[in-house]
């Protein structure tokens, strides 16, 4: 993929930062291989179970105009707010749709291009790189999910998939995106990390409930199967991290809702010939 961004991306094992607070200070003695697995795998349970909607995720992404083909003229209805404006691009020999400001008569308002980032709720916008130079951030700003270039200069035209995201001809756009993980949310995985690693280690002490469980009273013992139907609900049989995830979602949804348009021009892809 030459896109770097996916939408299938927003997931723990991209790397998207979900923070971990440990309620009691874990045991010097838990090998650190052993701490970082149990809780890249609390994260990923509890993202999961409270619909796949938290973490903050960091993605790379490279824009390319609908109708980028010098000499022809194309309208490009790419990212119109406000007031319509167009002007003649004479670097590519083609017209295109710029945002205008949406002011009157004499208010001194200039003429902004905007970029539709690809995702919804970016946070930040870390890095523009145009031609393998970096652009200053006090050339653009983020206004929600759009891209505004502030420095009287446009973005650029095309995009050339023939070279690497770094190169001459090629431009990129990182970003910060998603949503932050509520308090509950960072207390509920320290908890459940603390009982994955005791459950593998066979501590005794471990609060997951097991599948067969002995029950002895007045010496009888009675084996007996948990039928552990908690886990059809997403829950997880942990009192407090269970609270968290109805507290975030008591509908049991799987994911958050969302709309694809087929036509939409970010879903195109380019991949290399093989």
């Amino acid at each position: 993929m030459w896109n770097d961004v996916d939408p299938g991306d927003d997931s723990p094992d991209q790397g998207c930062l979900w923070p971990v607070i440990y309620p009691c200070e874990p045991s010097t003695d838990v090998d650190s291989a052993v701490q970082e697995w149990s809780e890249q795998m609390a994260i990923e349970i509890l993202w999961a179970a409270s619909g796949r909607r938290f973490g903050l995720c960091t993605s790379k992404y490279r824009p390319c105009r609908v109708g980028c083909q010098v000499g022809v003229p194309v309208l490009d209805a790419w990212n119109l707010v406000g007031r319509r404006t167009l002007v003649d691009d004479a670097w590519a020999g083609s017209m295109f749709a710029l945002i205008g400001c949406g002011c009157r008569d004499n208010c001194s308002c200039s003429t902004l291009e905007a970029l539709d980032l690809w995702h919804t709720n970016v946070r930040e916008v870390t890095e523009v790189v145009i031609d393998g130079v970096t652009l200053s951030p006090s050339a653009y700003r983020l206004s929600r999910n759009k891209l505004l270039r502030v420095d009287g200069e446009s973005w650029p035209t095309c995009q050339d998939w023939t070279v690497d995201a770094d190169q001459d001809g090629a431009w990129t756009v990182e970003y910060v995106h998603g949503k932050s993980v509520p308090y509950g949310g960072r207390v509920a995985v320290g908890i459940l990390a603390t009982e994955l690693r005791k459950a593998v280690c066979d501590d005794e002490s471990c609060a997951l409930p097991r599948r067969v469980q002995t029950v002895t009273r007045q010496g009888v013992s009675v084996a007996f199967i948990d039928p552990m139907t908690f886990l059809n609900d997403g829950l997880t049989g942990l009192y407090e991290v269970d609270l968290w995830i109805l507290s975030v979602n008591p509908g049991r949804l799987k994911r958050r809702a969302r709309v694809h348009r087929v036509d939409d021009p970010r879903r195109n892809r380019a991949t290399r010939a093989r």
